[in-house]
C-alpha cells in the first residue's frame, strides 16, 4: 500500500473516532444538552404524567422534542418546522444508519421516508419550509403512552 492511501485511511479512522456522539434515542438526559449545543438552540422542559419533554427550538423555527421516560431514557424524538434538523444528531448514529440504510434499500424518495421495525420506528416527510417527523424505540415507550399523541 502506498503512503497516500495509508494516510487517507488513517485520517478517516481518526475522524471516525473523534466525531462527537450526541446520540439521543435510547440515551440518557445528558444527551439532550449535547443536542441543544450542537444545534445552537434554546431548550425548555415540560412534564407529563409518564414522561418529560425537552423542547429544542432552532434559530430557523424548527422545533425538536425529545421524550424522556421516568427512567431518564429518551424513547422518542419528533420534529417539525421550516428546516430539517440534524437527524443523525437527534436519532444517534446507530439508529440513523439503520434508517438511512433501510430507506436506501427501498429506493423511496427523500421527501417521504418511513421505517417500521421492532427496534425502531421512523417517519419523516417534508419539503423546504415544511418538515416533520418522529422516531421512537418501541420497547422504550412507557406503558400507556400513545406514540400517535407525541408531537
Amino acid at each position: 500500500m502506498s503512503t497516500r492511501p495509508r494516510t487517507i485511511a488513517l485520517l478517516l479512522a481518526l475522524l471516525a473516532v473523534s466525531t462527537p456522539s450526541g446520540a439521543t434515542l435510547d440515551q440518557d438526559e445528558a444527551s439532550v444538552e449535547t443536542d441543544r449545543r450542537h444545534m445552537n438552540a434554546r431548550r425548555s422542559v415540560r412534564a407529563d404524567a409518564s414522561y418529560r419533554v425537552h423542547e429544542i427550538r432552532l434559530d430557523s423555527g424548527t422545533m425538536v422534542r425529545e421524550y424522556l421516560s421516568s427512567s431518564g431514557r429518551i424513547f422518542a424524538v419528533t420534529w417539525h418546522g421550516p428546516t430539517l434538523p440534524d437527524l443523525r444528531q437527534i436519532m444517534g448514529e446507530a439508529h440513523f444508519q439503520t434508517y438511512v440504510n433501510a430507506a436506501d434499500a427501498q429506493h423511496v424518495p427523500r421527501r417521504l421516508r418511513s421505517l417500521r421495525r421492532d427496534d425502531l420506528v421512523v417517519h419523516s416527510a417534508g419539503r423546504p419550509r415544511a418538515f416533520s417527523g418522529h422516531a421512537y424505540v418501541p420497547t422504550l415507550v412507557p406503558p400507556g403512552v400513545a406514540v400517535e399523541s407525541l408531537r
